[in-house]
């Protein structure tokens, strides 16, 4: 979940039925992270995402309670 990107609560209220039409066994909610920034620096390209900062746990908490409710088992990885 990328913060501003991806993670607003009415985009993923519409996109969680979506998911539960294809009846995943689980849906993993993956925070964001800067572990991509030394391989922008390495192929000499500008980081897009410089000043986004990782999703607190409590937002991806918040997250998987509207993606579960759709009925969906969800886990949050790191």
């Amino acid at each position: 979940m990328i913060p501003g990107y991806n993670d607003a609560d009415p985009y993923l209220k519409e996109l969680a039925p979506f998911v539960a039409e294809m009846r995943p066994d689980k849906v993993s909610l993956l925070g964001y992270h800067q572990w991509g920034e030394s391989k922008y620096e390495a192929l000499g390209r500008e980081y897009p995402y410089d000043k986004v900062k990782a999703p607190p746990k409590a937002r991806l908490e918040s997250i998987k309670r509207i993606i579960e409710a759709e009925g969906i088992k969800v886990t949050i990885d790191h």
